[in-house]
Order: C-alpha cells, then sequence, then structure tokens
C-alpha cells in the first residue's frame, strides 16, 4: 500500500510506533517493505508534536502502562501479520 507521505506517518521501530499508539495516534495500517514491518499512522498535528518529542527523548514522556500496553498490542498485530505473510508463501 502506498501512502501519500503528508497524510501519513510511517513507524519502522516498535518502539516509536507504541509510543505514537499509546499517545492516541490512529493506526491507519501495518505493511511489510523488504521483510521489514512498518506501522502507519494518520498524520495530524498532535502526531507531528509527539514525534518530534519522540526524537527528543528527552522529552518523550508516557505513562509506561500504556506505553507497555502498547507494545505488546503492536508486537502481536505484527506477529499475525508475519505469520499471514509466512502462510501464504507456503
Amino acid at each position: 500500500m502506498n501512502f501519500d507521505p503528508s497524510k501519513y506517518i510511517k513507524a519502522g521501530s516498535l518502539y516509536f510506533a507504541a509510543f505514537l499508539f499509546a499517545k492516541g495516534a490512529e493506526l491507519a495500517d501495518i505493511e511489510v517493505n523488504h521483510g521489514q514491518v512498518i506501522f502507519c499512522f494518520f498524520n495530524s498535528p498532535e502526531c507531528e508534536i509527539w514525534s518530534e518529542r519522540f526524537k527528543r527523548s528527552a522529552e518523550a514522556l508516557i505513562d509506561a502502562r500504556l506505553y507497555s500496553s502498547a507494545i505488546r498490542i503492536l508486537s502481536s498485530q505484527r506477529r499475525e501479520l508475519l505469520m499471514k505473510l509466512h502462510a501464504g508463501k507456503s
């Protein structure tokens, strides 16, 4: 799936994706590009701010329980997608 970069934020890092997800960013899709899972979020002014805060880690404050839960949820979705892709190759 090809996305207009101005409408979406892509996260190749599970931890960055979990940060955005826990902050409330809406997940648009999960894609696989050359074996790497990419989480695609709808872009918004808030999402831009969260992205910048994550890059400057000292400003990336988040509830640990929400972050941990987001990591588990996205990890599970990533695992399911990879299992489907692998099953399709058999």
